[in-house]
């Protein structure tokens, strides 16, 4: 496997190029992705290595889900065709940003002899980091979440955050009481409130709005538009301090 790999750098053979545009709602959010090289490692898995550039203009945190049609070739002729999905890619990317970025597969068996690696991408899905900002310039203690729908969700008094990219929670952390308030038309909406001893019970949004007095952990998920629509999900959860 790794003569393959030097086989392919030193004489050129390898040719992927890889360009991406967001499945999502919003034109002005794309990603343009370039292959810089690939790899099978001793358990074949399968990498591939190039720069993500964010060339709309939206600052992308993760990307959430891509879809790669994947075709390997060799120069007998013999062809091979995967879809292959990715998902919780962290880039954190400013529009204009460039990172190197490594995408793993294990489902792709050796291919013998590959000479050519062709890509088509679709059904982008992202994360913006921008919504997490939005609400730098608004009242202190106020953090604002918005969804692709455009709907959004407020938590007041927060004195931090943090974003879980393997939950794709926001986290935000609050002392003593919090509102969370639903912006936009909600299909669903659910909080649960766990406290320090691990008992939950639910909490009622009232006029779109609910009240977090007791300390512990709410976790809470508003879907704007269609319930069918994840990309639509507003995720977080809140942390209540004494």
């Amino acid at each position: 496997m790794k003569n393959m790999v030097k086989k392919l750098a030193v004489t050129g053979l390898l040719s992927m190029s890889i360009f991406g545009t967001s499945a999502v709602a919003f034109a002005d959010a794309s990603m343009d992705f370039k292959a810089t090289g690939v790899l099978y490692d001793e358990n074949n898995v399968f990498t591939l290595k190039g720069e993500a550039t964010n060339t709309g203009d939206k600052s992308i945190e993760t990307i959430n889900k891509v879809v790669i049609d994947l075709t390997l070739a060799n120069d007998a002729g013999d062809k091979a065709q995967y879809e292959l999905t990715a998902s919780g890619i962290s880039v954190h990317l400013a529009p204009g940003e460039s990172k190197p970025v490594e995408i793993t597969f294990a489902d792709i068996p050796y291919f013998t002899d590959a000479t050519t690696y062709d890509t088509v991408e679709k059904d982008w899905e992202f994360t913006y980091f921008e919504a997490a900002e939005a609400a730098a310039g608004s009242e202190a203690g106020e953090k604002q979440l918005v969804t692709e729908q455009g709907g959004s969700i407020t938590v007041s008094n927060v004195s931090s955050e943090a974003y879980d990219e393997a939950t794709q929670d926001w986290i935000y952390t609050v002392a003593g009481a919090a509102t969370v308030t639903i912006h936009g038309d909600a299909a669903a909406a659910d909080l649960v409130y766990i406290s320090e001893a691990g008992e939950m019970e639910p909490v009622v949004f009232t006029d779109h709005k609910a009240e977090l007095n007791k300390p512990g952990v709410y976790t809470g998920m508003v879907v704007f538009g269609e319930l069918s629509d994840n990309t639509n999900t507003a995720r977080f959860s809140v942390k209540v301090n004494p």
